[in-house]
């Protein structure tokens, strides 16, 4: 029978050497295990956050354009385009997927006959050259009287969601600005100015409105909310208008009440105003009506 120390010695001698087996499984195994855990939880966090995160942005509805060939075609007894003697704005937000390369330029939104020598009608271009993006509208009558003005360049387009107000008043005032945004953020406004347009230039036409990829363009975005109106005299806070719906971008029937609104869509897929326009979406050779 062994003595009490050497039971004692024995089994501190088997209880130290089980310490350090206990504790240099814990260093090989326990460790990066408990790394491994702590990634996998957050791994699966982010993984649950990600798409609410996405659908809890500004506009959850917004139509994506993730195939090249994809856009909108927008038909309404309104026609879309100024009246005579009355101030008209289009407003529209929109978001890339992708950084643009140099000398890449996009066509965003376009309204012209191109069957027609003078191609009447309007449209907004993104180009960028040496890292700076400029946005180009063209603006035409049926007389041939317009054609393309370059505004100053803009911040913040390739990593924002962008609202562009391009407005035309007193038959000659031709008007843009935006506001850029983030989630982060509030809303960044810039107002690029215009040009006053003697004699005056009416670009009407009775083509469809169209966003999305158009004239080749390789487009790869969303888009939001979109909005057009007429109204008698869009008055002297116009500018106020403008921030006030890049900080409320559905508020746009409560910002201008009063107007005659031609077009407001929140979706891209039903026109909520009075005029009830038709929206078809047009993917290459196929085509689906959206609204009848």
């Amino acid at each position: 029978m062994k003595s009490w120390k050497a039971f004692n010695a024995s089994y501190l001698f088997r209880k130290k050497g089980s310490f350090r087996l206990v504790l240099v499984f814990f260093l090989a195994f326990g460790i990066p295990l408990s790394f491994l855990l702590i990634y996998n939880k957050l791994s699966i966090s982010k993984q649950v956050e990600e798409p609410v995160h996405v659908k809890n942005a500004f506009f959850p509805d917004a139509r994506a354009f993730a195939v090249i060939g994809k856009k909108l075609l927008i038909d309404s007894k309104s026609k879309l385009s100024p009246l005579n003697n009355q101030d008209f704005l289009l407003t529209f937000w929109v978001k890339l997927t992708k950084n643009m390369k140099n000398g890449e330029s996009l066509v965003i939104i376009e309204k012209y006959n191109p069957e027609i020598k003078t191609k009447p009608g309007y449209s907004i271009v993104v180009r960028k050259d040496e890292g700076e993006i400029r946005p180009v509208v063209y603006w035409n009558d049926k007389k041939g009287n317009g054609k393309w003005f370059v505004f100053p360049s803009l911040s913040g387009f390739e990593k924002s969601w962008t609202l562009f107000a391009l407005s035309y008043t007193k038959s000659k005032y031709l008007g843009l600005q935006v506001a850029t945004r983030t989630l982060e953020g509030s809303p960044n406004f810039q107002n690029l100015g215009g040009y006053e347009l003697v004699p005056s230039i009416n670009p009407s036409n009775s083509s469809e409105l169209g966003i999305g990829s158009l004239a080749r363009g390789a487009f790869k975005g969303k888009y939001g909310p979109l909005g057009i109106l007429s109204v008698n005299d869009i008055g002297e806070n116009y500018l106020e208008k403008i921030k006030n719906l890049a900080k409320s971008p559905l508020s746009f029937l409560d910002i201008f009440k009063g107007a005659d609104i031609l077009l407001w869509t929140d979706n891209l897929r039903v026109d909520k105003s009075a005029y009830n326009a038709k929206i078809i979406t047009i993917n290459r050779k196929k085509s689906e009506t959206v609204k009848k």
